[in-house]
């Protein structure tokens, strides 16, 4: 169920995503368990680290969390994370791995550039049950105004 403003309080604005991915299939997984389960969160979606740049430079505001998938074309995740924690105006964007890595190496290189690190599970119900997850404790970090770098 959706998650609604609690009666009477002050309507807030979403807590904007954008996810970076370039299989379809994990898009709209993604974009669907945004669809029904939360009423308080915005989603984007592009398919590629450029694109996401392009966005991020042509955005009146940033998101509040990035998404990223490590393979992507042209520029990798973690490329796309250097160039984000480099640029002052991006750096307080909280970045999430969301890939179907599960190496250590990839673990350890994305942990100097994301606050999170979530590998995407294989079967369906899983995979739901994972976005909801995530999707549910970057909702509230950012609606408590937790800082980057905090534990995941």
């Amino acid at each position: 169920m959706a998650r609604e403003r609690a009666e009477g309080s002050e309507p807030t604005e979403p807590v904007r995503f954008l996810l970076v991915e370039d299989d379809p299939d994990h898009a709209w997984l993604v974009r669907r368990e945004f669809e029904l389960h939360r009423a308080d969160a915005a989603l984007e979606h592009v398919d590629d680290a450029e694109r996401a740049l392009d966005r991020l430079r042509g955005a009146e505001r940033s998101p509040d969390v990035l998404l990223v998938d490590l393979d992507l074309p042209r520029k990798s995740g973690l490329e796309l994370l250097s160039v984000l924690r480099a640029e002052p105006r991006w750096r307080g964007i909280r970045a999430v791995v969301l890939t179907t890595s599960s190496a250590d190496a990839d673990r350890r290189r994305a942990s100097a550039l994301a606050d999170g690190f979530v590998t995407k599970p294989v079967g369906l119900v899983e995979f739901r049950r994972v976005i909801g997850e995530l999707v549910d404790h970057w909702v509230d970090r950012c609606r408590a105004g937790a800082t980057v770098g905090s534990p995941t």
